[in-house]
């Protein structure tokens, strides 16, 4: 039994092939920061706030909200909704021609296109929900122009934590 445990493990990845890290337990301000050596920490920001930083416009787009993790700890998540996003420094190290996204998610709603991970969206990728609440991904390479990946079985419970996983390279994506 201990050496079937022990094939199970979950091997953390080497931090030199660690691209980001924002693990969003600040708990209070605008900011988060990267524990990877890419150093991209982020900062709050709303769809159209652009990259000046964190603050609301005048159409009601909200910033990210400080709200309670999967494990009932109070200000260590963050909350997304309405355009609320974080915006990460330009940095090559973020599109890399091999990536694997790994998050918790917690949908309060179904939000069509509410968007969880991304960078330049359509010249590069982006991670979502879609509307039937499926996880959806988008990416763009020069080889293969814009495609779109979602989960067909995964369709996702309201008030629920999930650990969502998408990996692309080498011409595929799972």
């Amino acid at each position: 039994a201990i050496t079937t445990f022990n094939t199970k493990l979950v091997t953390p990845i080497d931090s030199a092939n660690l691209v980001g890290q924002w693990t969003f337990d600040e708990g209070s301000g605008t900011s988060v920061k990267d524990y990877s050596t890419t150093g991209a920490n982020g900062t709050f920001g709303s769809a159209v706030a652009g990259l000046g930083g964190p603050t609301a416009n005048s159409t009601g787009t909200a910033l990210p909200t400080w709200t309670t993790d999967r494990y009932g700890n109070a200000n260590k998540a963050l909350a997304f909704n309405n355009g609320a996003k974080i915006i990460l420094p330009e940095n090559a190290k973020l599109n890399p021609a091999k990536i694997t996204i790994s998050l918790w998610i917690n949908a309060a709603e179904i939000n069509g296109s509410n968007r969880f991970m991304g960078l330049n969206s359509w010249m590069g990728y982006k991670f979502q929900l879609q509307d039937s609440n499926k996880p959806f991904f988008t990416g763009s390479t020069v080889a293969d122009g814009i495609f779109d990946r979602d989960d067909a079985e995964g369709i996702l419970e309201i008030n629920k934590w999930y650990n969502i996983a998408v990996a692309v390279g080498d011409g595929h994506t799972i």
